[in-house]
């Protein structure tokens, strides 16, 4: 068995509303992916029990991080 990201793997969807303006957070991948132009090629910084996924508002582009509960699969 091993731990993976429910959200990465489509297993599950999450809806988070903007603190802001209470439109609805979409979300945009993990983080490591905005750290720089090259982080795509990089390998990933994973995390034993979560995945830190950005969001953002799909009214006014507030920007959220979110962690990601792995799930034993």
């Amino acid at each position: 068995m091993e731990k993976v990201c429910p959200i990465c793997n489509k297993l599950n969807t999450v809806k988070y509303c903007c603190d802001k303006c209470g439109g609805e957070l979409i979300d945009r991948g993990i983080v490591h992916d905005y750290m720089d132009p090259y982080s795509i090629t990089w390998p990933i910084q994973d995390y034993e029990d979560y995945c830190l996924h950005i969001f953002s508002c799909n009214k006014c582009c507030n920007e959220k991080k979110e962690y990601i509960h792995k799930i034993i699969v």
